[in-house]
């Protein structure tokens, strides 16, 4: 008979609200910093994971500044405040 796992892993990555305000300020934050005129539609999918500081992974639709075509982008970025203020882009990914 196989073991079940349990549900909650210490260290895994967990489900974030899609309506939070940080995680949104921070899509604006990755996006500027990436030099895009890409602005958010809205979140498709966000977890947040415990390492050294917070890592974040999101999946998001945007729009260019001059477009009506939204585009998914997929990030993952990493926040130690005690190390720098700016957050540490992991992975950015424009889907087509």
């Amino acid at each position: 008979m196989a073991e079940s796992r349990p549900k909650n892993l210490i260290g895994a990555p967990k489900a974030a609200s899609l309506d939070d305000a940080e995680i949104k300020e921070h899509i604006s934050k990755v996006l500027s910093m990436q030099n895009t005129d890409a602005e958010l539609v809205r979140i498709v999918s966000a977890k947040k994971q415990v390492v050294a500081g917070t890592k974040y992974i999101i999946e998001f639709e945007a729009k260019r500044a001059n477009s009506d075509e939204v585009t998914l982008y997929s990030t993952s970025y990493l926040i130690q405040p005690w190390i720098s203020k700016d957050l540490q882009i992991l992975e950015f990914k424009i889907h087509s």
